[in-house]
């Protein structure tokens, strides 16, 4: 009998008690054989600095009862939602899994799909080739698009639900990909994504990301091996990334046309709002507009530190091991020598571009934080957790 595989795409930054129910209730609902994550590694989708490295954040993984641990490597994560999610799927499909798993608010899969049929049409893609020339921001654009393409309010409504657009991605993936992959959509519990407030237990990862900045107790929140961990100091990290935009932008000026992001003269824009910032904190208030979100501007701003050009889809990506348990190492044993010959376990050596952007994540992260040591772990075998 085929083992059942169950695959998940997670950042958790950090990880609490609704990342734990979410990988309880995906186990015990699928009684996986294995269970294979993939995760960003030193910054996160939306471009912000992961607040625990991604090794310690593997070896955690592995002790809550994940078997395998992918890295999707920084230059394919910190992209926007269609990207990331295609990355991801794409890893894990190699891994060859049968179940894919994701935290949702509304856990129809018959609306999910549906929702996916809408955007699809060509009605819809012409409203948002319309909306995109005013939003630039994904989530405005397809909201503005499913509005004019006269989508029923109740859809619209369920978009505009924080973890639908990446939700919405994985199934588009999956069948740009051509799966055969079940879908487990798994409601999420407690506060939203954004909520930056704790008011429940199962609080959001940015509120107990403001709960730490502000030396709040996270304990009650979180499981017992999140709060063993070493978080980055938030202010230091801002207060050197603001050092380090100053540099990129207002004195190393040459060659930033050939990074990503940088188009429609947003470069000058932000350099503007450079000089007159005095802070981090305060370049980020000074840049919001209704055009560009929060997140692209995070993103760019990593484009800039790591040089990542314009080309750089062209790289081939790797599928690397980050850490196993013996029942994932088994696993890895089973697979196809063609996938066997793709996996690497360390960037030792490595000449692929993608994995040479991730060193240099890697030690940007590392001086942002403080965290002395990191960039020689890269060239470690996997993490290995005994059963």
């Amino acid at each position: 009998m085929e083992p059942v595989v169950l695959g998940m795409v997670v950042e958790f930054n950090p990880y609490h008690l609704g990342h734990q129910y979410f990988l309880t209730q995906a186990k015990t609902l699928i009684n996986p054989d294995v269970v294979i994550a993939v995760t960003s590694t030193s910054f996160t989708m939306r471009g912000e600095v992961a607040i625990v490295d991604k090794f310690a954040k593997t070896k955690q993984m592995l002790s809550e009862g994940i078997d395998i641990v992918l890295e999707l490597p920084c230059a394919k994560s910190v992209q926007s939602a269609d990207f990331f999610a295609y990355h991801s799927v794409k890893a894990l499909s190699q891994m060859q899994i049968t179940d894919l798993a994701f935290g949702v608010e509304n856990e129809d899969l018959a609306k999910l799909y549906q929702l996916l049929a809408i955007i699809q049409t060509p009605n819809f893609q012409k409203h948002l080739q319309k909306a995109l020339k005013t939003f630039t921001s994904y989530k405005k654009a397809y909201s503005r698009a499913l509005e004019e393409s006269g989508t029923a309010s109740e859809l619209i409504a369920l978009f505009n639900q924080p973890n639908i657009t990446l939700a919405l991605q994985y199934l588009k993936a999956i069948q740009d990909l051509e799966l055969n992959i079940r879908v487990h959509a798994i409601k999420r519990q407690g506060s939203h994504y954004h909520d930056t407030e704790i008011t429940h237990p199962f609080a959001s990862a940015s509120g107990i990301r403001k709960a730490l900045r502000s030396g709040k107790e996270i304990t009650g929140y979180v499981p017992e091996s999140t709060l063993k961990q070493s978080f980055a100091n938030q202010n230091l990290t801002e207060e050197r990334m603001f050092a380090l935009l100053q540099y990129a932008l207002l004195v190393n000026q040459q060659g930033q046309k050939a990074i990503i992001g940088l188009s429609e003269g947003i470069e000058y824009y932000l350099i503007a709002h450079l000089k007159s910032a005095s802070s981090y904190a305060d370049l980020i208030d000074r840049i919001k507009n209704k055009r560009y979100s929060i997140s692209k501007f995070q993103r760019i701003f990593l484009y800039l530190l790591l040089e990542i050009p314009k080309t750089f889809d062209q790289f081939q990506p790797y599928l690397r091991v980050l850490g196993f348990s013996e029942q994932g190492e088994k696993y890895l044993g089973t697979l196809p020598k063609e996938t066997k010959s793709e996996i690497i376990t360390s960037l030792k050596n490595t000449k692929n571009p993608i994995g040479l952007i991730e060193l240099k994540a890697t030690q940007l992260y590392e001086i942002l934080t403080d965290k002395q040591g990191l960039t020689q772990t890269e060239f470690l075998i996997p993490l290995k957790r005994k059963d």
